[in-house]
């Protein structure tokens, strides 16, 4: 696998933080997807896959069947569905935070939707929103979208 750097892509950062006994959120994971007219929308050499390790937690996008930890996709134009995939999680409580660099389009608005709570909330798109949730024992790993 060839790394390219996204450049100045409007990007949308997704870090998956576990809450500690301590109050420390420390970076167990996280995925990036850039926006860019010359990336494309179907999964190519310039994404990156990702091997789920079982010893860790484990944060991926779901994108026709394949896990990624890096998509490069094509402005948004009309709602797009980005399907997160939790791995590996362990029974604690958890923070998403999602960062938006840069302008992902004027009127774009982006929301969180937990299938398991059934909670829909807003992303902030010129800045940072936090997300915490709960994982129990038979926890869904596709419980989690990002809306767009």
């Amino acid at each position: 696998m060839v790394f390219r750097p996204l450049g100045n892509a409007a990007k949308l950062r997704i870090s998956l933080k576990s809450i500690n006994s301590d109050n420390t959120k420390p970076v167990v994971d996280g995925v990036i997807i850039a926006f860019d007219d010359n990336f494309k929308n179907k999964i190519d050499e310039f994404d990156a896959t990702k091997l789920p390790i079982s010893s860790v937690e484990n944060l991926t996008m779901l994108k026709n069947e394949s896990l990624l930890s890096i998509k490069r996709k094509y402005p948004v134009t009309q709602a797009d569905t980005m399907f997160l995939n939790l791995n590996f999680m362990k029974v604690k409580s958890y923070t998403l935070e999602i960062e938006c660099i840069g302008s992902l389009a004027p009127a774009i608005k982006a929301f969180i939707l937990d299938a398991e709570t059934e909670l829909t909330l807003p992303i902030n798109v010129s800045g940072t929103s936090l997300y915490n949730f709960n994982v129990s024992a038979g926890f869904n790993p596709n419980r989690l979208f990002i809306i767009l």
